[in-house]
């Protein structure tokens, strides 16, 4: 979270850097492990990746779960977490990330998923989008999360109504606020 310019403070402190070589040629895997140890030295709690899409999909559901319903609600992680349509919204949201992921070649574990979304549900932090658009009334970067997916849905002739909603939801809360994208 920013909390002065200049300043940050970290919700938490296990976070991780997972890198991969998506390049076929063995020294680039090499090369790739050389910077994973430079970041793991510097403290960076780096680690070589063999499924980096995995992850990066992975995050992707968090950031289109969490991120854009905290954002619309005007609610912390703990707070959205615990509402009564929490579960239901979480399962579809994640259901529709992990239809798209699988036409981009990446299998999702939509439970696996769910659980970690969940796991953010005891936290009082308020997501970047929060941020952005509530705190802020900057444009947000919802059509690169949620809007991604409903834009490869249609590419795939893949319904994703949960994902198209939330986006629009934010481009009209970023019309009311008058932010301009």
């Amino acid at each position: 979270m920013i909390t002065a310019p200049g300043h940050i403070t970290f919700a938490n402190d296990n976070g991780n850097i997972e890198i991969q070589c998506l390049d076929p040629d063995p020294k680039g895997k090499n090369e790739t492990e050389k910077i994973v140890k430079i970041l793991d030295d510097a403290g960076l709690n780096a680690s070589y990746s063999e499924n980096v899409m995995y992850s990066i999909w992975r995050k992707a559901c968090v950031n289109g779960v969490v991120n854009a319903l905290c954002a619309l609600l005007g609610a912390s992680c703990k707070e959205y977490g615990h509402t009564n349509e929490a579960d239901t919204l979480t399962r579809h949201i994640v259901q529709e990330f992990a239809d798209i992921a699988q036409y981009e070649g990446v299998n999702l574990d939509r439970a696996e998923v769910i659980r970690h979304v969940e796991s953010l549900f005891d936290t009082p932090h308020y997501p970047s989008m929060y941020q952005d658009l509530i705190q802020n009334h900057r444009p947000t970067e919802i059509d690169y999360i949620d809007g991604a997916v409903w834009r490869k849905g249609l590419k795939h002739s893949v319904a994703t109504p949960y994902c198209q909603f939330v986006t629009e939801l934010i481009h009209a809360k970023e019309d009311i606020l008058q932010i301009n994208r």
